[in-house]
């Protein structure tokens, strides 16, 4: 049980960054369409895609609210269960950053 919780742990904290970073690239855009392909590639980017702590991976990126000045990033991703035996555990986090100063009027 407590390696369970400490690959969760390492996920949890590894998921947040990497949607932190995310948000962060998608809010330096010039474009909704730019900021949706630069944050998801950055996002994934940061994950140990295929490790215990991250065996699968995937990012997504709202724009939703580009011309109000935000930008979401969330990533999921599924950490392995301690030895085998415990299952599988998904893990998602979402990050909002403020789009970066003259860049809202472009979208």
């Amino acid at each position: 049980m407590f390696v369970v919780l400490t690959v969760q742990g390492n996920s949890i904290s590894e998921v947040r960054d990497a949607a932190q970073a995310g948000a962060r690239a998608a809010s330096l855009a010039h474009t909704p369409s730019e900021a949706t392909q630069t944050g998801r590639a950055v996002a994934l980017g940061a994950l140990p895609v295929g490790s215990p702590t991250c065996l699968q991976a995937d990012a997504t990126v709202s724009t939703a609210q580009w011309s109000t000045g935000w930008v979401t990033v969330t990533v999921t991703c599924t950490a392995q269960g301690a030895s085998g035996v415990a299952p599988d555990a998904t893990v998602t986090e979402s990050w909002t950053e403020a789009v970066e100063t003259g860049k809202v009027a472009n979208g």
